[in-house]
């Protein structure tokens, strides 16, 4: 399943949420993908900017709330963990 797709153009990578169907919600396996592409977005000196875009009608609904119910505190601490290296990742990027 495509969860992200990225596109360059020019000096700019785009990236774009791919999971209209659930409003492009952030599940865990969304966030991952994110923090992943930013890491080598960052470290590519030729990309001046990112975007970040989504399919359909709704940007981002926030977190993928059916990843939040009955998990182990474990689970929860890791799907928060990752989302705080997401948000970091994105205000620590040099673009």
């Amino acid at each position: 399943m495509r969860l992200i797709t990225l596109e360059r153009q020019d000096s700019a990578e785009i990236i774009t949420l791919a999971r209209p169907d659930r409003r492009n919600a952030l599940s865990l396996e969304i966030m991952l993908a994110l923090v992943e592409a930013l890491g080598v977005i960052e470290t590519d000196d030729t990309v001046r900017s990112v975007i970040i875009a989504a399919e359909g009608k709704v940007f981002c609904s926030g977190h993928d709330l059916s990843q939040m119910t009955r998990r182990t505190e474990a689970d929860y601490r890791h799907i928060f963990n990752v989302c705080t290296q997401l948000m970091l990742k994105l205000q620590r990027i040099p673009q």
